[in-house]
This record gives structure tokens, sequence and C-alpha cells, in this order.
């Protein structure tokens, strides 16, 4: 695995703990559905890991990483 995905699981598993990556989708105003379809993942998945169920893990973690920070920074524009 590369350090730069390493960093990104890393981040993407920090957000779904403390749960800011469940406030930052709910203020894109995205629904769970919306963002599985997005990383390729599963309602349920995306549920699991913004409840500290389960951790991100693998490519969809990564993209789920890469929606997170977009809306972010489209959130800061």
């Amino acid at each position: 695995m590369k350090t730069a995905d390493a960093l990104r699981l890393a981040r993407v598993r920090k957000l779904a703990v403390s749960g800011e990556a469940r406030a930052i989708r709910e203020r894109a105003r995205l629904s769970t559905t919306e963002v599985a379809r997005a990383v390729g993942t599963t309602h349920a998945t995306i549920v699991r890991w913004e409840l500290g169920k389960r951790r991100p893990t693998g490519p969809a973690a990564l993209r789920y990483c890469q929606l997170l920070d977009a809306l972010e920074k489209a959130a800061k524009v």
C-alpha cells in the first residue's frame, strides 16, 4: 500500500469514528444511499462506518475519503 493511501485510510477512519464524516455528509444534504452509490459500496456499509461498527477499508474507503474531502472543500467556497 502506498503511503498516501495509508494516510487517507487513517484520515477517513478518524472522520468516521469522530462523527465528522456523518456531519460532512449531512451538511452536504446527501443520504447514505447517495454516498454509497458514489463510492461503490452499500448503504449498510456507510451506516456501519458512520456508527463506528466497522472501520472503512479498501478502495471504497479511499473513494469515501475523496468524497468527504471534496464535500468539505465545496462547503468552504
